[in-house]
């Protein structure tokens, strides 16, 4: 008789782990399909080239980020990019120099075009999408 109860009781604490380990899993499955939305950070991709610097170069970056914020991220790990920029009030980021050309040396301007389009905002202002293609041109003003 002390084999049947101990059989009997091994199966009982048998069946509870199993239960307990279940409702542990499902509460889990549960707590990350409630992650809001705001809190998952999504990566995107881009190419960037940059005269004389930059041929297509794929670039890894947070959703939101733009292209003044890639150019920082680049200088910081590419010391010989040499980026300065310079903020104007009202008007925001103007890229005054890349890899030591900077702007007005024979009447040269540095210029960034999104998909071969020119924006009409600052490098601070526009925010990358998936799949854009950056190129930071060295030449005359189209202007």
């Amino acid at each position: 008789m002390n084999k049947k109860i101990l059989q009997t009781v091994s199966i009982g604490t048998l069946v509870l782990a199993v239960i307990f380990g279940l409702s542990v899993y499902i509460n889990r499955q549960s707590d990350l399909q409630n992650v809001p939305t705001n809190y998952v950070q999504e990566s995107i991709s881009i190419s960037l080239s940059i005269d004389d610097v930059y041929t297509n170069k794929p670039i890894f970056l947070s959703v939101g980020d733009t292209v003044y914020e890639v150019l920082q991220a680049l200088d910081e790990e590419d010391p010989e990019l040499l980026l300065v920029a310079k903020e104007y009030p009202g008007l925001g980021v103007l890229i005054e120099g890349i890899n030591a050309k900077i702007n007005g040396e024979d009447d040269k301007y540095w210029q960034y075009f999104v998909n071969d389009m020119m924006p009409q905002v600052g490098a601070d202002k526009l925010e990358l999408k998936d799949g854009d293609y950056v190129e930071w041109r060295y030449e005359k003003s189209q202007f």
